[in-house]
């Protein structure tokens, strides 16, 4: 095929207009996009799966105690905006509504209940993480043991701090009365408590610097059950 100097200088233009218009596209593909960590911590509740306009968020589902993604990155990605939320375990629909995702913007999602009160709901957080220094980082504590009101103890050689009782989350779900607060790094020693009086050792935790966690109780405070006793986990947000 023989091109003369017209046809060159179409097909520049041509070529020109399609790379514009696919970094265009491109750039609103990626520019449109949030970032949602989802947590399983509802009792004797089986592997659920959540569908954001009626696309699975994460391919495999996710079982009690369990975050999707990895330490430090648990975010699957979903289109923002408005959307369809719908939560099943196994072809059964849990639970169905609207919800909103920022672009941009990154959140956490707990599945939750009170068993004989009720089936599983949802609490999502807005991850409005703070400046972190070297010597610091930022937690968010929320307490998914049903029928308690919580707080933590965190010990070690050089410090010993708590974190004030909070209620069950299934009994204030307003999420952004939950901020993060700034403590000292390093590795703890945990005990929940109710009161003055009545303790229990929940596990260790090591805290990095310049890193933000979700930390929480699951669990039964009274269960001597293995599966249904009570547990604090954390989750590394970055």
């Amino acid at each position: 095929m023989i091109l003369n100097k017209f046809s060159i200088h179409l097909l520049q233009i041509w070529l020109l207009a399609f790379i514009l218009f696919s970094c265009s596209k491109n750039a609103d593909i990626n520019g449109n996009k949030s970032y949602i960590s989802v947590t399983h911590t509802a009792i004797n509740v089986g592997p659920l799966n959540l569908k954001l306009n009626g696309i699975a968020l994460f391919s495999t589902p996710i079982t009690y105690g369990q975050t999707t993604g990895i330490d430090g990155n648990p975010y699957d990605t979903s289109t923002s905006g408005v959307r369809e939320l719908q939560l099943f375990q196994g072809d059964s629909l849990l639970l169905q509504g609207n919800t909103s995702f920022q672009q941009g913007a990154h959140y956490s999602m707990f599945f939750f209940n009170n068993p004989g009160i009720s089936y599983v709901n949802t609490i999502v957080f807005q991850d409005n993480q703070g400046v972190r220094n070297d010597t610091f980082t930022n937690v968010r504590y929320l307490n998914f043991s049903p029928g308690s009101n919580l707080g933590i103890y965190m010990t070690n050689s050089t410090d010993t701090f708590s974190i004030q009782p909070s209620p069950f989350v299934g009994y204030n779900t307003r999420p952004t009365e939950y901020v993060f607060v700034r403590i000292p790094i390093g590795s703890f020693g945990v005990r929940a408590f109710e009161n003055d009086s009545t303790f229990i050792d929940v596990d260790s935790i090591r805290l990095d610097s310049a890193k933000n966690y979700n930390i929480y109780l699951q669990g039964y405070f009274d269960s001597t059950s293995n599966g249904n006793n009570l547990h604090l986990k954390s989750v590394r947000l970055n």
